[in-house]
């Protein structure tokens, strides 16, 4: 079995391909390359010009053989789905193959089943957003439409993480029906948002026309991950031994999985890390930052708050302080959103002292810390005493202020923050090494449950022992879900353990 990656670079240039920086983009690609060459050490790259000279020329990557398809590629049409290029990848090849994305990392082999298999797939998807509105803009706006696409209810798709199989000639046959399908519809392709599109053709209607034509898809993993679903393939925290394949997909921009990304590449191949820092130094528009020096907004969710109020209540903001702000603004509100605007800069406040206090040049990434103990295992896990880490900030709040990932701001659900009750919550701000940056993590139940309990250190079996006596109704997987939190918490450093 061939085991193949693709690379192109859009208009000839470089680009981030969904992730924070360049950096982490080319991380990405070392740490996916150098893990699946563990087991597949004859890797195969289709590329460009471009993609030879950074992945093999360059950073060195343990690609055994290469061929240059996307040199001289030429668009079929405009407004071209950019996945039409990997489905091309897939015709260049003749003989039994495996393609893997590059955002797709490996701890273990393929097992035997998906190596032999005439069509493969990572997991089925069901009703995902950009199926659903791909689809709705599709039946609504393109004059020819397959007939084995209409009418559908629910829609799937085959998620491409890896794709491939014996039946190679299949993904010949199938490119060509994907882009006769869009050439029909040329006209309306700026119709259908680009990314919905691209992802459309080539998982949905993977799935759809195997189907048509008879034929089934073995998936690496039995699960279907519809809309709504946490992801299930981006536990950096549980390598190596709960872990043996991470799939990033959407969490690309997400800057905790940049962060665990970089931790990873730097624990297992650090030479390769350095080399994509030497690389990117030599880029006068990509140098490398060390600390930041760009002030930052500190209070930019009292700042929302105050000018959505500044508006409904019709006052304006000057340019007095937060503080003195919010005590002009309370004596126009009702005491609720008094309350809530109080809320909001307490947290904010906390949050300001803790990040313009904190000391990058003594903090040490915790990963690198931590890494070999729990790699040891759970018996070995179990007998460590862990407390709270000194290198994370603990807020509480009444209302929930803390920023999603990949969420800049919080415009757009004010109104219904400040609608609900006031609770309790409790947000951990975790420095992040690799960007210095931080980013804001919420406890679920369970979290806050484990965080009550290490007021004081203790071992990892007796924070266990506590929690079975506080939960007699305990979930059936209670044990692995409890070591799960433990390993999460110490790995990015809201936990420690105590020398």
């Amino acid at each position: 079995m061939r085991v193949v990656q693709s690379f192109w670079s859009p208009n000839q240039k470089l680009g981030t391909c969904g992730f924070k920086t360049l950096q982490h983009h080319l991380q990405s690609w070392a740490l996916s390359s150098l893990t699946i060459a563990k087991f597949y050490p004859n890797l195969h790259l289709v590329t460009d010009q471009i993609g030879k000279h950074i992945l093999i020329d360059t950073l060195k990557l343990p690609y055994k053989s290469f061929s240059l398809e996307f040199e001289n590629y030429q668009p079929l049409m405009a407004g071209e789905p950019w996945t039409i290029k990997k489905l091309l990848a897939y015709t260049t090849q003749n003989e039994p193959f495996i393609h893997i994305d590059s955002d797709v990392y490996i701890w273990q082999p393929f097992p035997n089943h998906i190596l032999s298999a005439p069509l493969v797939a990572q997991n089925r998807d069901c009703d995902i957003k950009f199926y659903k509105e791909a689809y709705a803009s599709i039946v609504q706006n393109f004059s020819t439409v397959p007939e084995y696409l209409n009418g559908l209810t629910k829609i799937f798709g085959a998620n491409a993480g890896i794709i491939g199989g014996t039946d190679y000639q299949f993904f010949k046959s199938l490119y060509n029906e994907v882009t006769s399908f869009l050439i029909a519809n040329k006209k309306n392709l700026t119709t259908v948002n680009a990314d919905y599109l691209s992802t459309f053709v080539e998982q949905s209607m993977y799935y759809y026309f195997s189907s048509e034509t008879g034929r089934a898809i073995q998936y690496l993993f039995d699960f279907t991950v519809a809309a709504g679903d946490d992801p299930p393939l981006q536990q950096f925290t549980q390598l190596p031994d709960q872990c043996g394949y991470i799939h990033l997909m959407l969490s690309k921009s997400n800057p905790l999985m940049c962060e665990l990304l970089s931790q990873r590449i730097n624990l297992d191949f650090n030479e390769y890390d350095e080399a994509i820092k030497d690389y990117l130094n030599t880029l006068e528009k990509y140098k490398i930052v060390t600390e930041s020096n760009v002030a930052a907004d500190n209070y930019p969710r009292t700042s929302e708050l105050c000018k959505m109020l500044s508006s409904k209540f019709e006052f304006t903001l000057d340019q007095q302080d937060a503080a003195a702000i919010i005590k002009d603004i309370e004596q126009k509100v009702t005491t609720g959103i008094s309350d809530c605007l109080r809320d909001v800069y307490q947290f904010e406040s906390e949050r300001s002292v803790f990040v313009e206090d904190f000391n990058w040049q003594n903090f040490k990434d915790h990963s690198l810390l931590v890494n070999d103990t729990i790699s040891l295992g759970k018996e070995w896990l179990s007998q460590m005493t862990i407390q709270i880490s000194t290198k994370v900030a603990l807020i509480e709040s009444e209302w929930t202020w803390c920023l999603r990932s990949g969420q800049a701001t919080i415009t757009t659900e004010i109104d219904h923050i400040i609608g609900q009750s006031p609770s309790y919550f409790l947000t951990a701000i975790i420095p992040l090494h690799s960007s210095n940056t931080f980013y804001e993590y919420q406890f679920d139940a369970s979290g806050l449950m484990l965080i009550d309990l290490l007021s004081d250190s203790m071992t990892v079996t007796k924070a266990y022992q506590l929690m079975v006596e506080q939960l007699p109704n305990r979930q059936q997987d209670f044990e692995q879900r409890f070591y799960f939190y433990v390993r999460f918490f110490v790995y990015v450093g809201i936990l420690e353990f105590k020398e």
